[in-house]
């Protein structure tokens, strides 16, 4: 079974908090969409945060980009060794000081096109020119109505973590992987089932 994850993990903007300034990699802020490495000696992320959340949710975003706390990278890695790139990267409170656990910045490597659209609550969008000279997608996916997702099996078998050119804005997680989040306490996720045939 898989999941489908939004990019922020959860729809609930009380568990974003603002950050005063983020200073990162130009490479991570122009960055399309995972899928392709970055160049690790460009630079670490540095981010400092405007308000204070207690607890600290194991996701942040930073540049409206990802950043996961160690235990799900750890939980990620365990699940597909050496596959997605983590990035160094460093948060501080709004006093300046080191906050208690450690982030990295997430990006995806594998990308996977599953999503059997003609199954799913879907609108099916041609990508303009420069969509498709960035991503390689012809066309691009938006949920419509009452969520309903439908996946290929056969192409998403034996992966754990992964995101669609075509349906951008969100990840795609395995059932083993979610129920590691589940059971480890993993702090606020917000998911849909999605069904494969």
């Amino acid at each position: 079974m898989t999941w489908l994850v939004h990019k922020n993990f959860t729809y609930d903007e009380t568990y974003h908090p603002d950050f005063s300034k983020v200073e990162s990699p130009p490479e991570w802020q122009t960055h399309f969409w995972h899928r392709m490495p970055f160049d690790a000696r460009a630079g670490e992320i540095v981010a400092h945060l405007a308000d204070e959340l207690n607890p600290l949710p194991d996701f942040l975003k930073a540049n409206r980009r990802p950043l996961v706390s160690g235990r799900v990278r750890a939980l990620i890695e365990a699940s597909e060794p050496s596959v997605h790139q983590f990035l160094p990267c460093k948060v501080f409170d709004r006093l300046n000081s080191p906050v208690p656990k450690p982030f990295w910045g997430l990006n995806v490597l594998i990308s996977i096109e599953a999503v059997v659209a003609e199954k799913s609550n879907v609108d099916i969008q041609y990508a303009p020119p420069e969509y498709q000279a960035r991503t390689g997608a012809s066309r691009y996916l938006r949920m419509k109505g009452e969520p309903r997702l439908v996946v290929d099996a056969a192409k998403v078998a034996g992966r754990h973590l992964w995101v669609s050119r075509e349906f951008p804005g969100h990840y795609f997680v395995s059932d083993a992987l979610m129920a590691s989040f589940e059971a480890t306490g993993v702090f606020k996720v917000d998911a849909l089932r999605v069904s494969e045939i």
